[in-house]
This record gives structure tokens, C-alpha cells and sequence, in this order.
């Protein structure tokens, strides 16, 4: 791969459609939804395994990276997703599964308070 590259940084809204691959390795993220959004863009990620997220990356979609993996193991899953030949799933996880998740947590909190 010899096109060079473009950190794209912040935007009230991101060009997912004009992206190669999103590369996030963060070091704490409770979700991280540049990371469902990049994937529902059909955009190949690779990202550290404290992004909650992670849960929802397959192979099919991308690289999950322990964050102290080395850097030719990043270089290296960055470079696969850039040869990729098949396009990447269209991820979908929609508002009702989301207010699901929610109420199950929020459920559980609640729970916890009143024991207390």
C-alpha cells in the first residue's frame, strides 16, 4: 500500500463512505461509536480490546488488539484490512436492542441501590 494516509480527526459529521479502514486503539473506551458507525459504513476497523465494542468486531469486520500488542501486529492487521478483497458485513445493532441493553443495566443498578 503506497497511498498514504489521513487522519481524519474530529467532525460533527465523518466521511465513513470515504474511508480505507478505522484504525482505534484506544486505551479505555466504554463503547467507542465511531466503531459501530465506521462498520454500518461497511468501513473495515481495527481496534484495541478495551473498546466496548469489541464484542461486535468479527473477523469479518475487522482486527481486535490487545492494546500492548506490538506495533507490527497493528502495521500488520492494518495492512490486512487494506488488502481485503471481500467487503466488509453491514453491521446492524438497532435502537431497540440498544434500549434493551439499557433497561437490563439500568434494571440491575437499580437493584443494587435498593439493597443497599
Amino acid at each position: 500500500w503506497q497511498g498514504g494516509y489521513k487522519l481524519a480527526g474530529w467532525s460533527d459529521q465523518s466521511p465513513y463512505p470515504g474511508f480505507d479502514v478505522l484504525l482505534h486503539p484506544a486505551k479505555a473506551e466504554p463503547y467507542g461509536m465511531v466503531i459501530s458507525e465506521a462498520m454500518a459504513a461497511r468501513v473495515p476497523v481495527v481496534i484495541s480490546d478495551v473498546c466496548g465494542a469489541a464484542v461486535h468486531v468479527t473477523s469479518d469486520s475487522g482486527a481486535v488488539l490487545p492494546l500492548s500488542a506490538p506495533l507490527d501486529a497493528w502495521v500488520g492487521a492494518v495492512e490486512q484490512q487494506l488488502r481485503r478483497l471481500e467487503p466488509v458485513p453491514e453491521f446492524e445493532r438497532g435502537w431497540g436492542t440498544v434500549a434493551q441493553e439499557y433497561e437490563k443495566i439500568y434494571s440491575e443498578i437499580l437493584n443494587r441501590c435498593l439493597k443497599r
